[in-house]
């Protein structure tokens, strides 16, 4: 199997309009008006930005047909982690059989992740809300990569029988291409020089080396969160079980809060479930 710095180096550069949008975070004087600007001389983008807002989950009474009112409806780290995905999927096929997912179930799980971080963060305030909401969105990423990997070096059925076989899916990628979704997920990033904070939360994020002091408490929030990504599509109760198992990795005197958002996110849930 070729280094995985091998396909990460190989990865093309990111569509003009996602690279603005990454310069443009940059200025704290940013307002949505710039980045709607942005996303309007994208064709690709604009489209998908309308697709994703007529979605059941953001339950909108009408059809918006307007960039400005979609962009002002999604916000900007949904804008920004979406041009990303397009640009993800411009320089790869998105084939996720390695993990028996659609292209449609991937998007759902990453908007998932990104609502119940957004209801936590909103509780809390942490400094670094913004960058928590847009890592968690993104942590997945690398599954694309590694399933295109796997599909490369045909390892798919390794890799399926070994979690088959109850291997976890994070050991079954370390013993199949020698890394994780994750670490892979934190490479593409930093290949595309994406907001450094992000990429140092997820580098951390189940690492076994020490933290930042500065970096604790995001890091702990984002190890919660990630071990959700597979979870989605069961049942509310198992959910919320498999949820308030992986907080014992943050603060437990802060349970109460994390439950708050944790109830929001599955209700929010529930009622997309209503209308599929």
């Amino acid at each position: 199997m070729l280094a995985i710095s091998t396909y990460i180096d190989a990865i093309p550069p990111l569509p003009t309009s996602v690279m603005q949008l990454s310069k443009l975070r940059e200025n704290p004087d940013r307002s949505l008006k710039d980045i709607i600007a942005i996303v309007e001389t994208d064709s690709m983008l604009s489209a998908k930005i309308l697709g994703l807002i007529n979605t059941p989950f953001y339950g909108m009474k009408k059809e918006i047909t307007s960039i400005a009112a979609a962009c002002v409806q999604l916000g900007e780290a949904t804008i920004y982690s979406t041009a990303l995905l397009i640009g993800i999927r411009n320089n790869f096929p998105f084939d996720l059989s390695a993990y028996d997912m659609s292209e449609r179930n991937f998007i759902f799980n990453t908007l998932m992740q990104m609502n119940l971080m957004t209801e936590w963060t909103r509780s809390i305030q942490p400094q670094h809300a913004s960058e928590l909401q847009l890592a968690a969105f993104l942590s997945g990423i690398g599954k694309i990569l590694l399933s295109h990997i796997l599909i490369e070096e045909d390892k798919v059925e390794l890799f399926k029988k070994k979690v088959a076989n109850d291997t976890p899916e994070w050991v079954a990628e370390l013993e199949v291409t020698g890394v994780s979704s994750l670490q892979v997920s934190t490479m593409m990033l930093q290949h595309w020089k994406v907001d450094s904070t992000i990429v140092t939360i997820l580098k951390y994020t189940d690492s076994s080396e020490t933290i930042p002091e500065d970096l604790k408490l995001p890091v702990a929030m984002m190890e919660t969160v990630y071990h959700m990504w597979n979870n989605w599509d069961q049942s509310s109760d198992d959910i919320k079980h498999k949820a308030l198992e992986g907080f014992s990795i943050y603060d437990e005197t802060q349970r109460h809060v994390y439950e708050n958002a944790l109830h929001r996110t599955i209700k929010k849930l529930e009622e997309i479930r209503t209308v599929q």
